[in-house]
């Protein structure tokens, strides 16, 4: 099954376990359909029947099977909220879960210089550098940011942001850098 996490536990509610849950995404909407969600931390992962849930000002109320205190409640804080990927949030155009951004290579192809007579020579003249894999996307609150390891086996940070990134295919599973310093 291909599941995505939407949402994260941030703590308890109440005396009878109601969970406090965020949304990755901001939007609540598509929580509202949910029957059963798995909570994931590390590699532990437990399955829930949803009994009840409710909107608030700062998220969501959740009544989960299984969880009727507040102590079993506060245990699943930092917990994060995995659904079949039908469950996600809706996605727009140019829209992609982070999920879909690991395992895509990060590729570099140096900008194409003006040739005098005006037109640009084809990219395809131009050799592109795998920089190396994405494997994590960190929410940093201004942007996401890239973890993108290299062939050597280190790792670097890339702001996923309009002036360092190009185009994202997570279908062809490629990603283009537009700054190469950005990882230097």
């Amino acid at each position: 099954m291909d599941s995505i996490a939407i949402g994260t536990v941030y703590g308890s509610h109440g005396v009878h376990g109601h969970l406090k849950v965020g949304s990755f995404s901001g939007e609540y909407d598509h929580f509202q359909s949910l029957r059963e969600v798995e909570l994931r931390r590390g590699d532990t992962s437990r399955r829930f029947m949803v009994r009840e849930m409710r909107r608030t000002d700062r998220g969501l109320l959740v009544k989960l099977d299984g969880i009727d205190t507040p102590e079993i409640a506060r245990t699943y804080a930092r917990w994060e909220i995995w659904v079949p990927r039908e469950h996600g949030c809706p996605l727009g155009d140019g829209e992609y879960y982070a999920a879909d951004l690991c395992g895509c290579s990060l590729i570099y192809r140096p900008s194409e210089p003006e040739s005098p007579t005006g037109k640009s020579p084809t990219s395809d003249a131009l050799p592109e550098e795998t920089i190396g894999i994405v494997v994590s996307v960190w929410d940093n609150g201004a942007s996401d940011l890239l973890e993108v390891e290299k062939p050597d086996g280190t790792r670097v940070v890339v702001p996923f942001l309009e002036r360092f990134v190009g185009t994202v295919d997570p279908v062809g599973r490629r990603i283009a850098l537009k700054e190469r310093w950005v990882i230097e």
